[in-house]
């Protein structure tokens, strides 16, 4: 019972921020189209980079891209703090003077 509460609210929070967003950027115009896109823009705009594709390749093809960026960020973080961390922790010397760099 607690769980639909949940989700009936947040559904209700996003409708709300939907709303809010498309009133202020469509009917009031106090938000202009070069600063902030109204959600029809948003919609077409998400069609088009998911469909057709932008700037040389498809939605999936710039995420895979940027997820492979990160692995690769992650795996290079990886193996030198891990070597790094097991030699201060192992030789008194390195950790000394290391400490004030580190700290």
């Amino acid at each position: 019972m607690i769980g639909w509460r949940r989700t009936a609210i947040g559904w209700a929070t996003l409708a709300v921020l939907v709303l809010l967003w498309f009133s202020l950027t469509t009917w009031s115009g106090l938000v202009s189209a070069g600063r902030f896109p109204s959600p029809a823009d948003f919609w077409f705009s998400l069609v088009q980079i998911t469909t057709r594709g932008y700037a040389g390749g498809e939605l999936f093809t710039h995420a895979l891209h940027s997820l492979t960026l990160v692995t690769l960020g992650f795996l290079v973080a990886v193996a030198t703090g891990v070597p790094l961390g097991l030699w201060m922790g192992w030789s008194r010397r390195v950790n000394s003077d290391s400490y004030a760099h580190f700290h």
